[in-house]
Formats: structure tokens, sequence, C-alpha cells
């Protein structure tokens, strides 16, 4: 059975995508908000566990994204393809960024 859907209903459908599109793109809404997980019995939660589990969650960036480019292309970041690979190219470009980050978003801002 074939089923077709009035103007209305897509457009109330594509409003709402559009909305959950800019919550999504908007840290700050209550919508969306960052939960974390942690599985184990209470009786193993101790007063140290939020920094062990946050020195592990620090190794684990140093390991896999030890540089704002790896970073970038390892939560595919729209744009992250353009970035340096070799840690010689992302050490300057990460420098040039620090001593002038106007010059450095003016010259490499791109429209997505």
């Amino acid at each position: 059975m074939k089923e077709t859907f009035s103007d209305e209903t897509l457009k109330d459908v594509f409003s709402k995508l559009e909305t959950l599109e800019s919550e999504i793109q908007n840290p700050q809404s209550e919508i969306r908000s960052p939960v974390h997980v942690v599985y184990g019995g209470a009786h193993l939660f101790k007063a140290a566990t939020p920094q062990k589990l946050g020195a592990i969650a620090l190794e684990s960036l140093n390991v896999f994204a030890p540089d704002f480019a790896e970073f970038a292309r390892a939560i595919w970041l729209r744009g992250a393809d353009t970035l340096p690979h070799f840690a010689e190219f992302t050490e300057k470009l990460e420098k040039e960024l620090e001593e002038n980050p106007g010059k450095i978003n003016a010259e490499n801002h791109r429209e997505f």
C-alpha cells in the first residue's frame, strides 16, 4: 500500500527536523545534555573514581588524538579532512593559531 503525506504534514515534519538540528548544534540546549554512564555496583564507587576515570579519558586522548587535527578527524568534524596529517605541520598551524587566531580564521574560514 502506497501512502502519501499532505503538504501540511511534511511542513510539520521538516519544521521539527530543523528544530532538532539546531538543538543538536547548540550544546547549551536543555533537550540535549551529556550523560555519562559508569557500569559497576555502587559498592565499587569510591571518592577517587571520578579522578581515575578522568585520568583514563586523558590517556585515551593522548593515545588516540594527541593533537587538534587528530581529534577533529576522530570525531568526524566537518572540514577535518583538510587539516594536516604530519606532526610538524600540525604544530606549525597550532603555533600560528596561538599567535594570530584572527588571521588563520580569515584565511581558512569556509562555509559548509
